[in-house]
């Protein structure tokens, strides 16, 4: 533990000179920013040579991460290309993040979801990224101090990563979080956390409150000023002659240490440089000359943590690699096999950080680890001398690669060509849709063919056209002139396991199973040799046979309208409202949706799967693991008399029905269905909707209409029957019983018991609304939900006119209507610069001002007398509604009788608030 020497003024002194300092050149910057970049790059050799040799991705001790690839990515590195036993990085990044999303019973820390949300960022799946957020604000809801699981560790970590993921800001209660960081600290020193002062920690703790600063409210303004001055205080205290930083137990990493502290000033608007020793030395200075080990390894513990914070503090002070960097070689095949006597052509290639690969296989430094096995000449061709097994190495410049090679005795019995031996493998080729171009056969490979014994040299025997790229020899981009489009293309797979080698590059042996097959599905491991032995899987390819144009055209169409729908939370948000269709393309639309019939049968599995028809009237994108097993999904077009004419609403599209009935989707499937819009049509009343076989009506579903394209896009996560529609307006929605039918959502389960009524409640009076993603009764509700289920449950008609006098609310948002409304009724206003603020938290205090302009509540047969401790901290505007809401039990106090106005509501509990609202009205005066 270490006691404050207060020195408050030196840290003053410090961020003076720091601010001092940025008006001049210090000397050596164009030579430290060159020795940056070279840090830099060797930090990524480093470990890309980890990753080469063996080490796992898998988020464990010792092993790669989710960190790590977020760092990698921010260097530039393109993680795709970095491929080890056939996946690459990024590959095994996502898997993780899967497993994580489809187990949430899992015990992960929170410092790992908030890695993988950044790391889903960074390869650009923020529907990954939001989901995790979500499972972090859950869990925060659920300890009720602040934290997320209750181990300073993880949490002050997972703050941090939220603040640089720059959504801290959606972080379910800010203030409670702030409470909890400062909590955890040791008054005594001003360092983190309160049971261990630890360097990290503490850097962490420092960088988490800075982002939260902003949120902070009353007295935790100055709370946070103080303890980030004097978390900083206690760093400097541990500052080594050389510039370092280190624990005085000196159990930590100093490289580690130092990057932390770096990271922290630099976010702080402090410049390291000016953070000197008593003998004159700054943390860069240590970074510059200090980190590296003389075998170019980081720090003390010279491993993938060293190599990735020593990396992003590099890039913290302005380090940057360019595409053309050379990462590291590596040699194909990675493992061979030849026998006593045969020869084996290796090839070495240089990798580059953009994933562009050149030959340097004349150019690299060959060498055997045991010569008796084997040896190889400077062109790369390795001649096996004797059984066993030997390292063989290509090195080019600083960089090596490595490859493993085993040597069999000769065979000399029968099966020989010319003293060569033969070998005779399994190959089919599977083309486009599931069509067999070639066998399932065998063929005879023989050294001395054009491709040898490799998996390439099975293709060329089957006597079938193929093509190489042009761009990059050795990569097959068409067989039988079924040419590579797009992310669709040829794979080839070696005894069920995909190679991560080119064709030409992999060996074969005797009786190996070779199979060629035109791949739509980036995550399919490809066609089992079994199944095409026994014809099971071309029986399947013929109802699976949507061609690689379509996918990737749908692929593309979900990809543009991803992120706007993301942003729907409920209603319809119109795009190009503007720029209707005109007559004559809505007359074409209208005559070719007539001469096209859905009728759609698919087998789906585990991976991303697309479900359209040819014309792509209705098209579906089905997420990786979406189904836990392969189901067989039909997809078609119903006359609209199958469902009941008397239920209100026009049908505005065709109806379709998703089978078998009543299969659930994991995840959300996303949905467009193309429609005519015409003037006939009013927008404002269009939604896409499900049918409710049960209770006979259309039940909305939230999406986007785009008016210029004809289309509507939205998210289901069940089998129906689905449609277009028309839904009257609402006119009133207030009732006196409790509706016979009930909807209810997957996540509104044990832990949301206190709501369940309620939501179920409102929602099968439309009130309320599920998201796509169930209800997520944890999230904050922003403002303009909340004007939304105001708007639904007084039957208040949109006013779309009146929404657009704010200046944050266009008439195409799919809230401008029950804004409008909820302002024409002086229930909500704006804020003093003209704006609503559709998209922030509301309030508890927000939200009681409301209910107390809303029609009046009969008093019950006895007011609450709940004295609330928190009533002087009330703002003046707030007390009238304070005291009403509470007095009529609209809404209740919080833990220790205060009331927390400043605190944001759940979807959960403003749902409640509604429902009370409700039954209040409904309630004759007096009654309890």
């Amino acid at each position: 533990m270490h006691k404050n020497g207060g020195r408050k003024r030196l840290v003053t002194l410090v961020c003076l000179l720091a601010v001092l300092l940025t008006t001049v050149i210090l000397p050596g910057t164009a030579e430290a920013q060159a020795s940056l970049n070279d840090l830099a790059a060797r930090a990524v050799q480093n470990n890309y040579v980890l990753l080469q040799t063996g080490t796992p991705v898998d988020d464990g001790w010792t092993s790669f991460g989710a960190y790590d690839a977020y760092v990698l990515d921010k260097a530039g590195v393109d993680l795709s290309s970095w491929v080890y036993e056939s996946q690459s990085f990024k590959d095994k990044v996502l898997a993780k993040t899967y497993q994580i999303l489809s187990n949430l019973s899992g015990t992960y820390s929170s410092k790992l979801l908030a890695q993988h949300l950044l790391a889903a960022q960074a390869f650009g799946d923020n529907e990954k990224a939001n989901q995790l957020l979500q499972i972090l604000n859950d869990r925060q809801t659920c300890t009720g101090n602040g934290s997320f699981d209750n181990n300073a560790f993880g949490d002050l970590a997972a703050f941090e990563l939220l603040g640089r993921a720059g959504v801290i800001g959606q972080v379910y209660d800010k203030n409670a979080a702030i409470e909890y960081i400062l909590s955890q600290r040791d008054t005594s020193t001003g360092a983190w956390t309160s049971s261990w002062n630890d360097t990290v920690a503490t850097c962490q703790a420092i960088r988490a409150l800075d982002y939260l600063k902003h949120y902070a409210s009353g007295d935790q303004t100055d709370a946070v000023t103080q303890a980030i001055e004097a978390g900083l205080e206690w760093l400097k205290a541990l500052q080594k002659e050389n510039g370092s930083f280190q624990d005085d137990a000196g159990w930590e990493d100093p490289a580690i240490d130092t990057a932390e502290v770096i990271y922290t000033l630099k976010l702080l608007e402090i410049d390291p440089q000016t953070w000197k020793s008593s003998a004159e030395n700054s943390p860069v200075d240590y970074l510059l000359t200090g980190v590296q080990n003389e075998d170019g390894t980081f720090g003390s513990s010279k491993n993938i943590m060293d190599n990735t914070w020593v990396l992003d503090a590099c890039l913290m002070l302005g380090a940057t690699l360019s595409n053309d960097q050379p990462v590291g070689v590596f040699i194909r095949p990675a493992q061979a096999s030849v026998r006593v006597g045969d020869q084996q052509d290796l090839t070495a290639k240089l990798l580059r950080l953009d994933g562009t690969e050149t030959d340097v296989t004349t150019q690299a430094v060959w060498e055997v680890s045991d010569d008796s096995v084997a040896s190889i000449d400077t062109g790369g061709v390795l001649s096996a001398l004797a059984p066993g097994t030997t390292l063989v190495r290509a090195s080019y410049g600083s960089l090596t690669g490595t490859a493993t090679v085993t040597v069999a005795a000769a065979n000399s019995g029968s099966g020989t060509t010319s003293g060569y031996q033969t070998v005779t493998v399994n190959i089919a080729v599977v083309g486009k849709g599931g069509n067999l171009l070639y066998g399932p056969g065998s063929v005879e490979l023989s050294p001395n063919d054009r491709f040898g014994l490799t998996a390439m040299g099975a293709l060329d025997k089957t006597g079938l056209s193929w093509e190489f790229s042009s761009q990059w020899p050795g990569l097959v981009v068409a067989i039988e002139g079924e040419r590579n489009e797009g992310m669709n293309g040829w794979c080839y797979s070696v005894n069920g396991s995909m190679p991560s080698v080119l064709p030409g590059d992999c060996s074969v042996r005797q009786n190996d199973k070779i199979i060629f097959w035109y791949s739509t599905n980036a995550m399919s491991g490809g066609p089992k040799w079994e199944d095409l032995v026994s014809g099971k899987y071309l029986q399947e390819a013929q109802t699976t046979a949507i061609s690689p144009e379509i996918v990737q055209a749908v692929k593309e169409a979900v990809s543009q309208y991803q992120n706007e729908l993301g942003q729907v939370l409920t209603g319809i948000k119109i795009l190009n409202q503007d720029h209707i269709m005109s007559k004559s393309e809505v007359e074409a639309l209208k005559k070719e949706l007539a001469e096209n019939r859905v009728s759609v049968t698919v087998k789906v599995g585990t991976e991303e799967a697309v479900l359209a028809d040819t014309k792509q009237e209705v098209s579906l994108l089905i997420p990786a693991k979406a189904l836990n097993e392969t189901v067989e999904i039909s997809l078609k077009e119903l006359n609209s008399s199958q469902v009941d004419v008397q239920v209100p609403g026009k049908i505005a599209s065709s109806l379709y029905e998703l089978e078998p009935s009543g299969t659930k989707f994991a995840s959300p499937v996303t949905v467009i269905i193309k429609l005519p819009i015409d003037e006939g049509l009013k927008l404002e009343l269009l939604t896409p909707a499900w049918y409710d076989e049960k209770d006979k009506q259309w039940v909305p579903i939230p999406g986007l209409i785009d008016a210029k394209k004809g289309l509507a896009i939205f998210k289901t996560d069940h089998f129906t029957k689905f449609a277009v529609v028309e839904l009257p307006p609402t006119n009133q929605v207030v009732v006196t019983k409790q509706p016979e039918k009930t909807i209810s959502f997957p996540d509104v389960g044990e832990k949301f018991a206190w709501a369940k009524e309620a939501i179920e409640y409102l929602a099968a009076k439309g009130v309320v609304r599920g998201t796509g993603k169930g209800f997520e009764p944890a999230r904050p509700v922003i403002r303009a939900e909340f004007a939304a289920m105001l708007a639904n449950a007084l039957g208040l008609t949109p006013d779309k006119v009146r929404g657009t006098g704010f200046r944050d609310v266009k008439y195409e948002d799919w809230f401008a209507g029950v804004v409008g409304a909820v302002a024409n009724q002086g229930l909500a206003g704006g804020y003093p610069d003209g704006t609503f603020g559709p998209g922030r938290t509301i309030t508890r205090f927000e939200m009681a001002s409301i209910l107390a302009r809303m029609p009046a509540v009969p008093a019950p047969g006895q007011l609450s007398q709940t004295v609330l401790r928190d009533k002087e901290s009330t703002p003046a505007w707030a007390r009238k509604s304070v005291e009403y809401v509470v007095e009529r039990g609209l809404m209740r106090g919080c833990e220790g009788s205060t009331f927390q106005g400043q605190r944001s509501t759940t979807r959960a509990e403003a749902a409640v608030v509604v429902y009370r609202y409700l039954k209040s009205q409904a309630a004759e005066p007096g009654s309890k």
